[in-house]
C-alpha cells in the first residue's frame, strides 16, 4: 500500500484525514521523515482535540490501550488525545510547520526519545542531534 521509500507519502496520508489544521500534530518519528531524516516505516502517530478522537472512535476506529493511554488504530494511523506529557496545545505551540502540516518539535520529540529510550529512539536521537548541529 505504501512505498517506505518515498518520504512525500507521509504527506498524502495525512491529508487524507482532511483534518482542521489546528486540532492535530504529527508526533513521533513523522517529523524525522518529514525532514528527509528517516525512510518512512509506513505509519503515522497524531495527537487531536477531543473532538477529533471521538468523532473518529465513532467513525468505529479500533481501540487499543498503550501504556496508560486509550489510543485509536486504524491503517497507517496510531491517534491519541496527547503524547507523552503534553495535551494538543502544547504540541501545537512550538510545533514544526512543513508543507502546511504541524509536527512535533524537534526538542519535544528528542526529550520523549531520551525517556523512551528504546533500541530505535537510540537511533533517531543520533539523527536528531546530527541534524540540529548542521542548521
Amino acid at each position: 500500500m505504501n512505498n517506505a521509500n518515498d518520504s512525500h507519502d507521509i504527506f498524502q496520508v495525512i491529508e487524507d484525514l482532511n483534518l482542521p489544521n489546528d486540532k492535530y500534530v504529527v508526533v513521533g518519528g513523522g517529523v524525522l521523515v518529514a525532514l528527509g531524516m528517516h525512510e518512512w516505516d509506513g505509519d503515522v502517530d497524531l495527537a487531536v482535540s477531543d473532538g477529533i478522537f471521538e468523532a473518529l472512535e465513532q467513525k468505529g476506529w479500533q481501540q487499543e490501550q498503550e501504556a496508560e493511554k486509550v489510543v485509536l488504530k486504524h491503517g497507517d494511523y496510531d491517534i491519541g488525545v496527547g503524547f507523552g506529557k503534553w495535551d494538543l496545545d502544547d504540541l501545537l505551540a512550538d510545533a514544526l510547520m512543513i508543507k502546511d502540516i504541524a509536527f512535533i518539535s524537534l526538542e519535544k520529540l528528542l526529550e520523549w526519545k531520551r525517556e523512551a529510550n528504546r533500541p530505535k529512539d537510540l537511533r533517531h536521537i543520533e539523527l536528531i542531534e546530527q541534524y540540529q548541529k548542521n542548521q
